[in-house]
Formats: C-alpha cells, sequence, structure tokens
C-alpha cells in the first residue's frame, strides 16, 4: 500500500476511534535501512540499558515528566481536546502534524498522552485498544518491562506489511504509548533508551 494513501486512510479512520473510544492514535512512520534492535532483546537487557548517554532532556512542566532524547535531534508538541502527543526527530520537521514520512535512514519517536480514566490495568487497557484500532495491527511479539517502577509493555507490531515498535506505559490517570521507528531502523535503540529514561 502507497505510504501516502494509508496515511490519508488511517486520519480518516481515526474519526470512528475518536468519537467511539475517545482514545485517539496517529501513528507516523518513519522507514529505515540498519537493524541495530538487538536480536536477543529480553526484559533483563532493558533493564541494563543506560539512558544517560541521551544528553538532552524534555520536560513536560504540565503533567510532570522527563524524557531524555539524542542531541541534534528535535522535538515538537501538539496539545489539543482529543490527543497531546511529542514528536522527538532525528532531523527537523518543517510540519511534523501532516508529514506522511520523513527520509530513509531517518526516525521520529512520538510519545501520546492517552486517558485511562477508569484506571484499567496495562495489560487490559492495550488489549482494549489493540482491539478498537481500525486496522488491527498483529502483535508479533511483546515483552513485559518496568518502566519508573510502573508495569509497562513493548511490543513488536505488524500494520499494512510494516513492523514496528509500541510501548505502552502508564501513568496516573494516563497511558502514555511511546511510537517507535520500523524495525530496521538504526535509531531503534535510541527509541529503547528513551522509553527507559521516562522520568516522573
Amino acid at each position: 500500500m502507497n505510504i501516502l494513501r494509508f496515511k490519508k486512510l488511517f486520519i480518516f479512520s481515526l474519526t470512528t476511534i475518536v468519537i467511539s473510544t475517545s482514545s485517539p492514535f496517529i501513528p507516523h512512520y518513519s522507514l529505515g535501512q540498519e537493524m541495530i534492535f538487538p536480536a536477543n532483546f529480553s526484559e533483563e537487557y532493558f533493564e541494563k540499558l543506560d539512558p544517560n548517554s541521551l544528553e538532552n532532556i524534555y520536560r513536560n512542566e504540565k503533567l510532570n515528566f522527563e524524557i531524555r532524547y539524542p542531541e541534534e535531534w528535535t522535538y515538537f508538541v501538539d496539545e489539543h481536546q482529543y490527543t497531546n502527543y511529542i514528536t522527538f526527530s532525528s532531523r527537523p520537521l518543517s510540519d511534523p502534524k501532516m508529514s506522511p514520512r520523513i527520509a530513509d535512514g531517518e526516525a521520529k519517536v512520538e510519545v501520546y498522552v492517552l486517558k485511562n480514566e477508569s484506571l484499567k490495568d496495562i495489560s487490559t487497557w492495550v488489549e482494549e485498544f489493540i482491539e478498537n484500532d481500525p486496522f488491527k495491527p498483529e502483535v508479533k511479539n511483546s515483552w513485559n518491562l518496568v518502566v519508573e517502577r510502573e508495569k509497562a509493555i513493548l511490543h513488536k507490531l505488524n500494520t499494512a506489511g510494516m513492523d514496528y515498535y509500541v510501548a505502552y506505559v502508564p501513568y496516573n490517570d494516563k497511558v502514555l504509548l511511546f511510537i517507535g521507528p520500523t524495525v530496521n531502523n538504526k535509531y531503534a535503540l535510541n527509541f529503547l533508551q528513551m522509553l527507559k529514561s521516562f522520568n516522573a
């Protein structure tokens, strides 16, 4: 499927999710060439990651959390009625809300702040979230992680022929959705470090 057509179709389908679930989700997919995500990735590997090599720190004063990100990356914050999200990019984006993709070899990591007002456990929340996704992504792998002393979930998903990473981190009455690069992107390891760096 053409990536631009896929993007337009997904944005159209988003309207249905917003109305029916109040949990909108607008992923932007990035394409890359190299694969450095560890083939033997495990919960133990994640625990040993050191995120402090990421020099920049994004601070969200409103929700009181921090995320580290790589030097020379940029970020963009979007807040509106349905979704708050932060886009971290390995190169500047002229219009991060509308760009269907970025250059090969580059990457975006997006963090969506979604509601969990009924305080469902993260496993239940994730299961319902995927069920409501109009594209019905295939869960190809799943790991239980600990992020900021809370149980979190990392998935490798496949949608429209693309494998990519998504992490779900509970935070008070919300869930932070970390959308990673495609699995063959050279910044996949940075995505893990950014996830590990989440600090409330």
